[in-house]
């Protein structure tokens, strides 16, 4: 992109890029206000999900969206299907199960370790439970974790409901380890809460920070 693209808005390049991200879901305020201050910087990126379903040359709206927002990042964005598309030499493409742990370990060890990762993938529950457990571990210090699509935690199609809606209560359990100190002793073993930093939930979308 030329410097005059330097300050297109995030707005602006998912209108350019025709992404859902904007015209289904307006999350660009939020992705604005959480990436703005890191736009600079040379970021190892994840996006969970190129899209396009099973067409090998169709999907990557968003990735492209990343490529021109951070211009010094890498993109990394996987996909259960086979994608032939090439967006540059900045941005990789694999094909990964995100409910498949061996080989979101194997996407850390060749392509990781990263500075945020995005799961804008099958929005199947145990699929997020999967590759939050699996990736969230791996995340670089300072890091950030976004899930999108949170209105699918309670919709029976993606393997969630009203009582028990997954993506939900796992940022609740978040939330509530970040106040541990005043509610619980951890028991020897139990997960360190003290890695989340905060967690910040807008409509269908939060972002983690690790500390």
């Amino acid at each position: 992109m030329s410097k005059e693209g330097d300050c297109q808005s995030l707005a602006a390049l998912m209108n350019m890029h025709c992404t859902d991200k904007l015209f289904a879901h307006h999350y660009e305020d939020e992705y604005e206000r959480h990436f703005a201050p890191i736009r600079a910087k040379p970021l190892n990126i994840l996006e969970i999900g190129v899209g396009g379903y099973s067409h090998p040359t169709c999907g990557g709206e968003s990735l492209k969206v990343w490529r021109d927002y951070f211009q010094s990042a890498t993109i990394v964005g996987i996909d259960i299907k086979e994608k032939m598309l090439d967006f540059g030499e900045r941005v990789i493409i694999r094909q990964c199960d995100q409910s498949n742990a061996k080989e979101l370990e194997r996407l850390n060890s060749q392509d990781g370790p990263f500075d945020i990762i995005i799961d804008d993938g099958s929005h199947v529950q145990e699929h997020i439970m999967i590759s939050f457990r699996t990736l969230w571990p791996m995340l670089k210090l300072g890091g950030i974790y976004v899930i999108e699509d949170l209105a699918t935690a309670y919709d029976p199609d993606h393997g969630g409901s009203p009582e028990k809606p997954l993506a939900i209560l796992l940022i609740c359990s978040l939330i509530n380890g970040l106040h541990h100190q005043f509610w619980k002793v951890l028991k020897p073993g139990e997960c360190d809460p003290t890695s989340i930093k905060s967690v910040h939930v807008s409509k269908e979308l939060v972002f983690i920070y690790k500390a």
